[in-house]
Parts: structure tokens; C-alpha cells; sequence
């Protein structure tokens, strides 16, 4: 049972970390259009889709091409810094490889 919860908990700080990042760079309405989007072409939310983060990263990557690395790079400064991970040791790590490292943590 605490398992479950700190999963949760764990799931919801990553989410937290891109929906920030997301309307950082892209705004209210650009957020929920990519979220949208990403539901129309995978049939996911994208809270769903921490459990599979390699869908996640492969639909940025294929809507915003090079331009997904200033998201990607975003995401995983927020996700360093509320999970007190250090990022100069994160700095070669891709976002697919973090999220899988985080949720394990349960």
C-alpha cells in the first residue's frame, strides 16, 4: 500500500514537471493542444503515458523534430530539481531513461 502511494506521488511530481515545462515554453493553449493531440494520435493521456515514457518522448520528438530537445531538456531540469537529482551526473541521461529511473525509486 505505501508502494502504491509512493508511486502515485512519484507519477504526479512528473506530471507536475511537464505540465510546468510544457506552459513555460508553450503556453496554456499550446499545452493543451499538444496533450490533445498526443490523446487523438496514441489513444493516451498524457498521464498515462509516465508508465510508458518511450511513447511520451517519441511523439515530441516526431511534432517538434530538434526543437523537442529544448522540451526534453526542460522536463528533465524540473524533474532533477524536484527530485533532488544532481544534474551535472543527469546531464547525459535522455528523458525516456530518467522517468523509468524515477518511477523505480518507489
Amino acid at each position: 500500500m505505501v508502494n502504491e502511494f509512493m508511486n502515485e506521488k512519484i507519477k504526479a511530481e512528473i506530471l507536475e514537471a511537464i505540465n510546468d515545462s510544457f506552459k513555460e515554453i508553450l503556453g496554456e493553449s499550446g499545452t493543451k493542444a499538444i496533450y490533445y493531440y498526443f490523446q487523438v494520435q496514441t489513444g493516451m493521456k498524457v498521464e498515462e503515458a509516465i508508465e510508458s515514457p518511450e511513447i511520451f518522448v517519441s511523439f515530441l520528438r516526431n511534432i517538434f523534430k530538434a526543437g523537442s530537445q529544448i522540451l526534453e531538456r526542460r522536463i528533465i531540469e524540473k524533474l532533477c530539481d524536484k527530485f533532488s537529482q544532481n544534474l551535472e551526473e543527469e546531464k547525459n541521461i535522455d528523458l525516456t531513461n530518467l522517468i523509468k529511473k524515477l518511477l523505480k525509486k518507489k
